[in-house]
């Protein structure tokens, strides 16, 4: 799914540039990895310090080692780099989820179209603490956004692996291959189509055998659930309390255009088309969305 289909208002904007910068990084230090590899493959005398060899290289000497335990070093770090990238890609997914929870509340939707459930409501400082695993139940139980149940559950196949690496030290355990077979089979095979291969977790007590390509699926999974989670929520939010988050978003932006009479709706306009074309404001809607800001402004 395009991020075009998304309605790019502020909150979803920072995600997806956090979420662009973050894959920029994990695929750079990917590609990193196999530059340095095919560098030292090159030289001749693997018994020498690498510090030796490349001594300008910034904090090689902090491995102290051969250039050919180097290799090795590196060869084996790819599993590594999966237990870090994870759990930042999940904490980035979650943010953009709770973007648009917060953009719920913060519009007063919560009591008017809120699902009924016997649960408590849910506020701020409630979602504030809420924990990975609850996010896209809240986010349900908040607007009524349907979403996709494979997808779901492929996000918990991505939070049962993260829960493994931040609290098992990466150390596979607990029922997760039988349920991997069983009942998160959908988000199993998810997985796959995305990684190129099955999610290999090991026996328990052995070490997550896991690699950039789990890294992959866990970026694609988590974007795509992200943009339609944001999708859904915006058809379930009226047009016109779009408008007034375009008016406001567009006069943070740019106070400058904003502040003149006759360059406001022109500019509100492109900025429309550019961030909230999904939903297609219209010139009636934003002209009543910018009467009632200045109505609020001049009160004030």
């Amino acid at each position: 799914m395009s991020k075009l289909n998304a309605v790019l208002f502020k909150g979803f904007r920072e995600y997806e540039s956090n979420r662009a910068k973050m894959n920029d990084a994990i695929m750079a230090l990917h590609v990193s990895r196999h530059l340095a590899l095919g560098r030292l493959e090159t030289q001749p005398y693997s018994n020498e310090l690498a510090s030796t060899l490349f001594p300008l290289t910034q904090d090689i000497g902090r491995l102290n080692l051969p250039v050919h335990k180097i290799q090795e070093v590196i060869e084996a770090s790819e599993r590594h780099f999966a237990y870090m990238a994870i759990p930042h890609v999940l904490a980035v997914h979650h943010e953009a989820i709770k973007s648009l929870q917060r953009l719920w509340l913060g519009q007063g939707q919560s009591q008017a179209k809120r699902l009924v459930s016997k649960s408590r409501p849910l506020t701020d400082e409630i979602l504030g603490k809420e924990e990975f695993g609850e996010t896209h139940t809240n986010l349900k139980m908040l607007t009524g956004a349907d979403l996709p149940d494979d997808l779901l559950t492929f996000m918990e196949v991505a939070r049962r692996v993260r829960n493994r690496i931040i609290h098992a030290g990466g150390v596979s355990g607990g029922n997760l291959n039988s349920e991997l077979r069983n009942g998160l089979k959908s988000g199993s095979k998810l997985w796959s189509d995305w990684a190129g291969r099955p999610l290999a977790l090991g026996a328990n007590k052995e070490e997550l055998t896991l690699d950039v390509q789990d890294v992959i699926a866990v970026l694609a999974g988590s974007t795509k659930l992200a943009r339609l989670a944001c999708a859904a929520v915006a058809k379930r939010i009226d047009n016109s309390v779009w408008a007034d988050v375009a008016v406001l978003d567009f006069k943070e932006q740019s106070p400058r255009v904003y502040g003149h009479a006759d360059t406001r709706v022109r500019g509100l306009l492109g900025f429309s088309r550019t961030y909230y074309y999904a939903v297609k404001l219209s010139r009636f809607e934003l002209e009543d969305a910018i009467s009632r800001e200045r109505s609020t402004h001049n009160k004030k």
